[in-house]
C-alpha cells in the first residue's frame, strides 16, 4: 500500500487512517491507528512530504490533501542489525539483545556485535542498520530521493553501551550509497575505512566528528547559540571549513573510489578542540552511555530579494522575523527561483534576519559564494535533511547533541574536489570497528524507545548580521618542536585570545600554507592592537612563518604585509602569557629586520630558514623570493621552561562602531 492518498473515492479509514500510520510498512508521523469510528479530525495536524499538514482547526478540504504523501519516519525501535549488512559477518553481526534496552519481545538481531578474530585483512568493518518493516535481505537504505514516494522524513536509532573494549575504537555514523552500486555490492569496500574516511559522517568512539558541519555563524563565537551543549571557541582545526565540498569533505566521496581520502576534508575536524578524546561524560570505557543518529527533512519558503551580482538575498522589506525563518538552518539548499544560476547546486550560510549568503554546491574544491544573475524579488524554497550526533548519560534521558550543532546532508558525492557529481538516492545508519586490531569487542544495543526527560528538538535564534570585521593571516608550521603560537585582539590593557595553534602543522618545506581568518566583531568599537605570542619549543626546528596579514574593518582593508613597516616585535621574552599586557604599549618594542639571527629573534626572511628540517621555502603565494616573519629558533631560543616571545601591529586599529 502507498503511504499517497488517491484523487478519486478516499476512504477514511483505509485511505487516510491506516495509510496515516501503516502505509508501506514504515511507521509513519502521527500517532497510533484510532478505532473505529473513524474521524477526519482525528487526523489533524498530520504531516505531508510538502511541508504541510491537516488542519488543526477549522474545515479539512478533501482538495487540500488529495493526491499528497503522508510523511514517513523510522523510529528506533523498530531497526535491526543483520550479518547480511556487515562487512564483516562472521565477526561483525547482529544477535539478540537484553530486553531492557530494546524491549520485551523485540530483542531480535537488535544487539550490534563485534567479537574478536577479526581478519587483518578488514581492519575497520561496518554494519548497516536496517530500518523499520524490513529483513534480513532487505535494504538498508533511507531514501532522501524527494521524487520518490518511498523518501524519509525523519529516521533515528539510539544504541545502548552493554560493553566495548575499548570505548576508543568503535565508529558510527551514517553513510550515503554509492551512486552506481547496491548496497549489497557496497559491503565490499566498507571493511578497511576507518571513521574519518569521505564516504560517510563519521563519529569516532574516542570523541571527534570527520565535519565541521553547517553552523557558520558560529566559528569564532565565544559561546554557542542554543541549544548551547558546549561552551568555548571551536579549535583551530575547523579554521574555515564549514559546510560540505562535494568530494572533498565527509560523507561526499565513492566508497568505491580507490583513492578515497582517509581524511574527510584534508584535514581533522575534531570540533570544540585540537584533542581527539572529548565528551568524557559520555565516552568511556566504563561509561555506558546511550548514543543516538538522526536526520530530518525541513523545507520552508522565503520572500526574499536578488541583487544581480551579490552573493547575499535579503529580506523584499525590512528585516526576518523570527517566524519567517522558522526550519531554514544554514547549509540547506535554494530550488524555486530563477534569479541565481541552480545548475551546480545553491546551499546558503551566514543566517542572519537582513541577509542570507549563497554558495555554489558543485564544481568547486573549496567553499564558493555564487551571485545572483538577475535584480528582483521571489518567494523560494529552502529544503534538507539535518543530521544529528546525539547521546545521553546512562540514565537515558534528556539527549544533547555531541559536536557540530547541525549538520546538512549532502545531495552529490564526486571522485575528487570540482569533480563530477552523482546524485546522493540513499544513506544507511551504521556502527562498527576502526582499529586495525583483531581484539577489539564491543555490544550496542538498539534502543526501544526515545529517551524520556527533555524531548530532542532543535531551533536557532537568529540575529542581525554583525558588523564584518575581520583578521586575515597565514601560517607555516614545519618543526618537530614547535610550541604553540597564540593570536590576540589587546584592547584596554585585555588580551583577547583569537586562537591558540600547538604543535607543527606541515610535514615539509613546500606545502600550502594554513589560512586562518578571525572574527573581530564582538569587539566592535574598541582599540587596539594585533598581538601574536609564541611559546617555544626544547629544541631548533620551530622557525614558525607569517604571511599575508590583513584587517578588513567594514569594508575597509588595510593589508599588513610582512615587510610593510607595519609589525614590531618584543626585544625580550617574558615567562607568562599574562605578563605581557604590563609591556605591550611601553618600551622595548622595535621593527622587524630582514635578516637570519638568533639574537634578533623575529626576522624578515625569504626563500627558506637556515635551520635543517624547519620552515618553508616559499611565501603564502608559492614564491621564493616573498618576504615572510619568521622565528629563528636557534640557540638561545628554546627552552624547557615557559618562555613567549611577541610580535605585535605597529599601529592600533578603531573596529568599527558599538
Amino acid at each position: 500500500m502507498s503511504n499517497t492518498i488517491p484523487s478519486t473515492n478516499i476512504s477514511i479509514k483505509d485511505d487516510l487512517h491506516i495509510r496515516w500510520t501503516d502505509a508501506n510498512g514504515h511507521e509513519l508521523i502521527g500517532v497510533s491507528e484510532t478505532s473505529s469510528p473513524y474521524k477526519m479530525s482525528d487526523l489533524r495536524g498530520a504531516l505531508f512530504t510538502d511541508g504541510s499538514t491537516i488542519a488543526s482547526t477549522g474545515s479539512i478540504k478533501i482538495s487540500d490533501i488529495k493526491g499528497k504523501h503522508f510523511a514517513q519516519k523510522f523510529n528506533t525501535e523498530d531497526k535491526t542489525v543483520h550479518s547480511t549488512n556487515s562487512a564483516h559477518d562472521t565477526r561483525l553481526y547482529g544477535t539478540t539483545a537484553s530486553s531492557s534496552n530494546s524491549g520485551s519481545g523485540n530483542t531480535s538481531n537488535r544487539r550490534a556485535k563485534l567479537q574478536t578474530g577479526q581478519l587483518s585483512t578488514k581492519p575497520y568493518s561496518i554494519m548497516l542498520i536496517t530500518p523499520h518493516g524490513r529483513g534480513s535481505s532487505d535494504s538498508p537504505g533511507l531514501v532522501v530521493d524527494r521524487t520518490n514516494s518511498d523518501a524519509v522524513d525523519e529516521a533515528t536509532v539510539w544504541f545502548k553501551v552493554v560493553n566495548h573494549n575499548t570505548y576508543r575504537l568503535v565508529q558510527m555514523g551514517i553513510i550515503k550509497k554509492d551512486n552506481a552500486l547496491t548496497w549489497s555490492q557496497q559491503l565490499a569496500y566498507l571493511h578497511n575505512k576507518h571513521a574519518i574516511y569521505a564516504d560517510r559522517m563519521g563519529f569516532h568512539g574516542w570523541g571527534y566528528h570527520n565535519y565541521t558541519g553547517s553552523r557558520d555563524d558560529l566559528s569564532s563565537s565565544s559561546s554557542i547559540a542554543e541549544p548551547a551543549y558546549k561552551s568555548g571557541t571551536y579549535g583551530s582545526k575547523l579554521n574555515t571549513n564549514f559546510h560540505n565540498i562535494i568530494g572533498k569533505t565527509a560523507g561526499t566521496m565513492r566508497s568505491s573510489y580507490s583513492s578515497i581520502s582517509s581524511n574527510a576534508g584534508g584535514s581533522v575536524f575534531w570540533f570544540f578542540t585540537d584533542s581527539l578524546e572529548n565528551y568524557t561524560s559520555y565516552r568511556g570505557d566504563s561509561i555506558l552511555s546511550n548514543h543516538g543518529l538522526k536526520i530530518k527533512w525541513y523545507t520552508a519558503t522565503l520572500d526574499v530579494k536578488f541583487t544581480s551580482g551579490s552573493s547575499e538575498i535579503k529580506p523584499q522589506s525590512g528585516t526576518w522575523s523570527q517566524s519567517d525563518l522558522t526550519n531554514i538552518f544554514s547549509g540547506m539548499y535554494i530550488s524555486d527561483t530563477t534569479n541565481v544560476s541552480l545548475t551546480n547546486g545553491v546551499f546558503i550560510g551566514k543566517v542572519y534576519t537582513d541577509s542570507i549568503t549563497m554558495y555554489r554546491e558543485t564544481g568547486v574544491s573549496s567553499l564558493t559564494e555564487i551571485t545572483s544573475s538577475t535584480t528582483g524579488t521571489d518567494t523560494i524554497t529552502i529544503s534538507g535533511y539535518l543530521y544529528w550526533t546525539l547521546a545521553t548519560t546512562a540514565t537515558y534521558s534528556n539527549p544533547v547533541i555531541l559536536g557540530p550543532p547541525h549538520a546538512v546532508l549532502p545531495r552529490y558525492h564526486a571522485d575528487s574536489a570540482g569533480g563530477s557529481p552523482s546524485s546522493i538516492t540513499e544513506w544507511a545508519f551504521y556502527i562498527g570497528d576502526t582499529t586495525s586490531s583483531a581484539t577489539n569487542t564491543f555490544e550496542y544495543d538498539i534502543r526501544d524507545t526515545e529517551p524520556s526527560g527533555t524531548t530532542f528538538s532543535y531551533s536557532v535564534t537568529y540575529i542581525s548580521k554583525p558588523q564584518e570585521i575581520n583578521y586575515y593571516w597565514k601560517y607555516y608550521a614545519y618543526g618537530s618542536n614547535i610550541g604553540t603560537t597564540y593570536v590576540y585582539w589587546y584592547s584596554g590593557s585585555t588580551l583577547n585570545l583569537l586562537r591558540s595553534i600547538s604543535g607543527q602543522q606541515h610535514t615539509g618545506t613546500t606545502q600550502t600554507w594554513l589560512s586562518y581568518t578571525e572574527d573581530l566583531s564582538s569587539y566592535a568599537g574598541q582599540t587596539g592592537y594585533i598581538v601574536y605570542g609564541y611559546k617555544v619549543g626544547t629544541s631548533f626546528r620551530q622557525d614558525i612563518q607569517f604571511d599575508e596579514m590583513s584587517i578588513d574593518i567594514v569594508g575597509s582593508t588595510t593589508t599588513l604585509a610582512p615587510d610593510s613597516g607595519l609589525w614590531l616585535k618584543y626585544t625580550s621574552y617574558t615567562t607568562s602569557l599574562s605578563s605581557i599586557s604590563t609591556y605591550i604599549t611601553s618600551m622595548g618594542w622595535s621593527g622587524i629586520s630582514t635578516s637570519t639571527s638568533a639574537s634578533n629573534k623575529w626576522n624578515l626572511d625569504a626563500g627558506g630558514t637556515p635551520s635543517g628540517g624547519t620552515g618553508g621555502t616559499r611565501d603564502a603565494s608559492g614564491s621564493s623570493t616573498g618576504k615572510y616573519i619568521y622565528f629563528e629558533g636557534s640557540y638561545p631560543n628554546y627552552s624547557s621552561s615557559a618562555r613567549y616571545y611577541w610580535f605585535r601591529s605597529k599601529n592600533t586599529f578603531t573596529l568599527g562602531s558599538s
